[in-house]
Parts: C-alpha cells; sequence; structure tokens
C-alpha cells in the first residue's frame, strides 16, 4: 500500500505504522508469529527462513565422481587426478565412477 502522505511504499500494517507514525490497528497484534517475528511478504510468505547448514555441501566427507578416467589422452583424466588429489589433500573419501 502507498501511504500517500509521506510518499512511502509499506507492505503491511506494521511497516504502515513505522513509516507513517500511524497507530496500530487490531490486526498488527492479531498477525501470525511468522509475522511478529520475521515478517511476511504482500503474498503471506515469510521474509525471513532459517539457514539451512550448507557445510556438508561446501565441505563433502565423500564425493562421487561420474565419467572419471585415468587413461591418458581423455579430457576428463586431468580432472580426475586434481580431484584425487583435492580429496587426498582434504580428507575426503573420492569414488570414481566409470560406465565400462
Amino acid at each position: 500500500m502507498l501511504g500517500s502522505t509521506h510518499g512511502t511504499l509499506t507492505t503491511d500494517f506494521r511497516a504502515r505504522v513505522v513509516a507513517c507514525g500511524e497507530e496500530p490497528h487490531a490486526a498488527v497484534v492479531s498477525l501470525p508469529t511468522a509475522t511478529r517475528q520475521g515478517g511476511l511478504d504482500v503474498s503471506g510468505r515469510p521474509l525471513h527462513l532459517d539457514v539451512p547448514d550448507l557445510d556438508r555441501f561446501f565441505r563433502p566427507r565423500s564425493v562421487a565422481v561420474v565419467g572419471a578416467s585415468d587413461a591418458e589422452g581423455r579430457p576428463n583424466t586431468g580432472i580426475t587426478r586434481q580431484l584425487i588429489a583435492w580429496a587426498e589433500r582434504v580428507g575426503a573419501r573420492l569414488h570414481p565412477v566409470h560406465p565400462a
């Protein structure tokens, strides 16, 4: 909603109270917990979600490499060797997968 007196764009009653200095309506008190804590966007979805733990994604303990090759002259050979060296360096397990 556009707060015409102040030219501010507000999305819910709480924001309008802050931006325009209006008195809160009963709806502000009865908003769901998610709204009071982090706010909702105009469609009702929470603005702030819990941050997922990405440690397993960025620091894997085990990696499977599909299409790995150790044959000289193959384009995947260099990549496979670099991944083997990386796995040894960080203590991860590498599982090369080759269709043959």
